[in-house]
């Protein structure tokens, strides 16, 4: 059965912590993003060929604007994504340090 907005799909949102670097993945079970699309979609205006699964018009800015913020905070972006099984976008961050006058870091435990 073709995916569309009305099919049922699962998305699947993880965080996990480790070395003081915070990686989030957002996982679902779309049609998938050719190789050659890859390359282009974290760039101003870039688009992938698959149609989207409602009709959404793209200007290509959404991804760009996120790989900018997510830089800008000193984390990377990135995903993997199989034609016919889904797409799974990454993100890190790192953890904020406090460091207490004339003390040492110590990274903050996550909540």
């Amino acid at each position: 059965m073709p995916l569309n907005s009305r099919t049922p799909a699962a998305v699947h949102v993880r965080a996990t912590y480790s070395h003081d670097v915070v990686t989030v993945s957002v996982e679902d079970q779309g049609q998938g993003i050719p190789p050659g699309d890859l390359a282009k979609l974290f760039k101003p205006f870039g688009t992938a060929s698959v149609r989207s699964t409602a009709g959404e018009q793209s200007t290509g800015l959404g991804l760009a604007i996120v790989r900018n913020l997510v830089e800008g905070h000193g984390g990377r972006i990135w995903l993997e994504s199989e034609v016919g099984k889904g797409t799974t976008f990454f993100f890190t961050l790192p953890v904020a340090v406090n460091v207490p006058p004339g003390g040492t870091q110590h990274a903050k435990e996550p909540r």
